[in-house]
């Protein structure tokens, strides 16, 4: 072989293929639905929508660490200490919201 870099690159572009994308795209489809979550703070159920592009990025090298992108009681408490993600079950795979049925759907 004339250049062994080829190879070594090959290597590594099959790593990233079969070993990082499927755990950077797990975890993105994972966290990427709402949530509802019992808020610390005053106790009382919020939907909130967690920044599944940065769990993924961060689930590359690491355990998978979770922001808060939206919450529905927001703003009155955006300055929170975002507690409720550390209380999730996988951070810890809280059922995700499920969309209401429309009424005209239920006629049928």
């Amino acid at each position: 072989m004339s250049n062994p870099w080829i190879v070594v690159v090959g290597v590594v572009i099959v790593g990233l293929a079969y070993v990082l994308f499927p755990v950077v795209a797990d975890t993105y489809l994972r966290f990427r639905t709402k949530r509802r979550l019992a808020c610390p703070e005053g106790r009382v159920q919020a939907q909130v929508g967690l920044d599944a592009a940065y769990a993924a990025l961060t689930a590359a090298f690491r355990r998978p660490l979770l922001r808060v992108k939206k919450c529905s009681l927001w703003p009155e408490r955006e300055a929170c200490e975002q507690s409720c993600v550390s209380e999730l079950p996988e951070a810890n795979g809280a059922e995700p919201v499920r969309p209401e049925p429309r009424e005209s759907a239920l006629r049928q």
